[in-house]
């Protein structure tokens, strides 16, 4: 009833009022983004248990696939050892743009075994100052992945994988770009409307590693102006690009 009054306790409740409102509003948000994070890194680190043991078991067999002189199984046992000890690593969110580039070439070794053809991969990267610049861990190697199963067709179509970078107005822009099939406008206008929502539906759904992944995570890590934009044409290729404010790694 103070509500309805006009003069200075109805103004003094009705202020009360929206400020429960706007500090309702919130925390909601800051749980759903809290949320939205936690289960993004969750996705990435799970199946993570008794890693030590997984470790050495993977080293024992690069040892026996050496001593047998078996090369094929010595790469494939260490690049993956490489790849899981990077994604478990302390729950540690971010890298650097070079050990992020390692993690795709650990990636890449294991491929080209498994489809039994080199990948023509090729990293553009040269600037130090971009290979030194922090990111989140683990956004490059699912565009990779991404770039074969899709673009490629699953190693099925011999195609190029470029990954390059650029510094602009102080934001870190990487681009991922593969020559392969392509996706329809359908399917490109499907893919960008699940990324606007990346945040609410990495809470909801447990098999999204890739696209919907890394924007959420990027959301979090760094606001609504950063994230993936995704430019694709039938039959021409697929270009992603990551824009991210540039952080340099703290010595």
């Amino acid at each position: 009833k103070y509500e309805n009054r006009s003069d200075e306790i109805g103004i003094l409740y009705q202020e009360y009022r929206n400020m429960l409102e706007t500090l309702d509003a919130f925390l909601i948000d800051k749980l759903n983004s809290e949320q939205s994070l936690l289960k993004s890194e969750l996705n990435v680190y799970k199946n993570q248990i008794d890693s030590h043991f997984l470790y050495n078991t993977l080293e024992s067999i690069n040892s026996l696939a050496e001593i047998e002189e078996i090369d094929e199984i010595s790469v494939m046992t260490l690049s993956l050892s490489n790849m899981f000890r990077y994604a478990s690593n302390g729950f540690i969110n971010e890298a650097t743009v070079a050990e992020e580039l390692q993690n795709v070439e650990d990636f890449l070794h294991i491929q080209e075994i498994r489809y039994q053809h080199a990948i023509n991969y090729r990293n553009n990267i040269t600037s130090e100052k971009i290979l030194a610049a922090t990111v989140p861990k683990i956004i490059l190697q699912p565009l990779v992945e991404n770039a074969i199963y899709h673009g490629m067709n699953k190693g099925g179509f011999d195609g190029k994988i470029r990954i390059s970078a650029a510094i602009f107005e102080d934001d870190l822009y990487l681009y991922v770009s593969d020559n392969g099939i392509g996706m329809s406008e359908n399917t490109l206008y499907k893919l960008h409307a699940e990324l606007h929502q990346a945040s609410t539906l990495v809470r909801e759904k447990t098999a999204h590693i890739g696209l919907i992944n890394i924007e959420a995570r990027i959301k979090n890590f760094s606001g609504d102006d950063y994230g993936i934009t995704v430019y694709s044409h039938k039959e021409k290729g697929t270009t992603v690009i990551i824009h991210l404010p540039f952080k340099e790694a703290v010595n």
